[in-house]
């Protein structure tokens, strides 16, 4: 009787043993498969990231091509200012002294919105592209203004 006890004392042991680690075979299923999920999930994050950061270095390379498009228009009409100014009269030199000394300050300032777009991070740069367009708008319509002021005021020297 005790041998018929031992076994079925064993069996019983055996099943509890199969029984616990079937229990516990889903959950590692589930956790293997929530693993998976969280992997996905990461990945889809990192993607998402990787598009913003390409968005944003694609806007920042815009407007950086942008503000030296710019500076170059600045710099041509120093130039034609410089150039006129050697040939004109005194009523042209005064008017063009103060448009020149104008556009030179206006160019810093853009050199300096370039370096603040060229330092911009992600938390700032939303903040920073819309204050460079609007003054990037403005000084387009500044510069429009130097031009006409130069024309006009070469204009009337040489009549």
């Amino acid at each position: 009787m005790r041998k018929i006890n031992r076994i079925f004392t064993m069996s019983a042991m055996a099943l509890m043993f199969a029984f616990a680690v079937q229990c516990n075979q889903p959950k590692e299923d589930h956790d293997a498969d929530n693993m998976n999920t969280d992997y996905e999930e990461v990945d889809d994050l990192d993607n998402e990231v990787e598009e913003g950061v390409n968005k944003m270095a694609r806007e920042r390379e815009e407007l950086k091509e942008d503000i030296n498009e710019l500076i170059a228009s600045i710099d041509k009409k120093l130039d034609r200012i410089e150039k006129e100014l050697e040939e004109e009269g005194a009523s042209a030199k005064a008017e063009m002294e103060e448009t020149k000394e104008e556009l030179k300050m206006e160019k810093q300032k853009l050199e300096k919105r370039l370096e603040n777009v060229e330092e911009a991070t992600e938390s700032n740069w939303n903040e920073i592209k819309s204050e460079t367009k609007m003054a990037f708008d403005d000084l387009k319509n500044k510069l429009k203004e130097a031009g006409d002021e130069i024309e006009e005021a070469f204009d009337n020297d040489n009549n």
